[in-house]
């Protein structure tokens, strides 16, 4: 498996997922664990392989609501195109800001496979590094952060930054988003006919109109380190965040904006992808965002979202142990 830089933040494998050995799909997830942004060019693959492979890849949780495929129901179809009367696929339309995986769940799957089905021209998404981000940052402002929490909320008021990451929602996009929002890997409490959790608590999105969200909300470690790489990086889903917590008002907004301009603005950290169809990227979303421009043509996504299944974690840190 031979690897390309094709930024300070991204590689490339060289490999082929048609055909090669679970050993060696394994190893892509392995190798995500120490870069966190991972392309894989020029792929030909079914809908079963895609299914195969991500089984082999990782642990997932079935959503059951509208934008998952029928008949592979771990894969979410991001697609503008009608999937079923009157419902395009998740995300159909439009830009999407930054944001990352299950932000409001307590513990969302890890890593995000995006495959493309379908594209037009100039169809970018854009990834971020946050491991790679917090490297950077000066041993002074390590320190600090180090016991800091984010808030977050979808309570667009409250926000820093008073904007959503995507446009609004129709109903039924909303509700099955909102049943999903408290998933965790951990599969065995709740009721076993619904393992989500339901908020019970409700806000106004607009004033002119009477829709109304499920209010959401979670405090998350700002700080994070990865199990098996040690690497430390950032989780800093900014859009969504109204505080940092463990620091008075006036340095929580100082160091808000002072990771947004360090993170996002200064572009250091961010690889910018150019879709072909049969490429697929890998991200890990502890430690990135991820957006994209306008759609203006015909466009498909396989989208799905994992944790590392448990043995392999293992197997690889007491690997890792043995090798010191």
């Amino acid at each position: 498996m031979n690897i390309t830089n094709l930024s300070p933040v991204a590689i490339q494998l060289n490999i082929d997922l048609k055909i090669c050995s679970d050993a060696e799909l394994k190893k892509i997830i392995y190798t995500l664990q120490f870069s966190p942004i991972i392309v894989i060019k020029k792929q030909n693959l079914t809908i079963e392989r895609i299914n195969y492979i991500n089984h082999i890849w990782g642990t997932h949780q079935l959503a059951h609501i509208w934008c998952n495929h029928l008949e592979y129901p771990i894969i979410f179809r991001v697609t503008n195109r009608e999937i079923e009367p009157g419902k395009k696929g998740l995300f159909g339309d439009g830009e999407l800001d930054w944001h990352s995986n299950g932000v409001f769940a307590p513990d969302p799957e890890e890593i995000v496979s995006l495959y493309c089905v379908k594209t037009h021209a100039n169809s970018v998404t854009y990834w971020t590094d946050f491991a790679k981000a917090y490297s950077d940052l000066p041993e002074a402002i390590k320190i600090e952060i180090e016991n800091i929490d984010v808030h977050i909320t979808n309570k667009i008021s409250d926000l820093y930054l008073k904007r959503a990451a995507h446009y609004p929602l129709l109903e039924h996009e909303q509700q099955a988003l909102d049943k999903i929002s408290t998933r965790t890997r951990n599969f065995s409490g709740g009721n076993p006919d619904n393992p989500f959790e339901i908020p019970s608590t409700y806000f106004q999105t607009d004033s002119k109109s009477n829709s109304v969200r499920k209010l959401k909300e979670r405090t998350k470690p700002l700080v994070v380190m990865n199990k098996i790489s040690k690497k430390k990086g950032l989780y800093f889903p900014f859009l969504s965040i109204d505080r940092l917590l463990h620091v008075d008002e006036q340095r929580s907004e100082e160091l808000f904006y002072y990771l947004v301009e360090h993170c996002i603005k200064s572009e250091n950290y961010t690889y910018g992808h150019i879709w072909e169809e049969g490429d697929l990227i890998l991200a890990d979303q502890r430690v990135g965002l991820h957006r994209r421009n306008n759609i203006i043509g015909e466009r498909e996504l396989y989208r799905t979202a994992f944790w590392p299944h448990k043995d392999d974690v293992e197997h690889w840190i007491n690997s890792l142990h043995r090798s010191q």
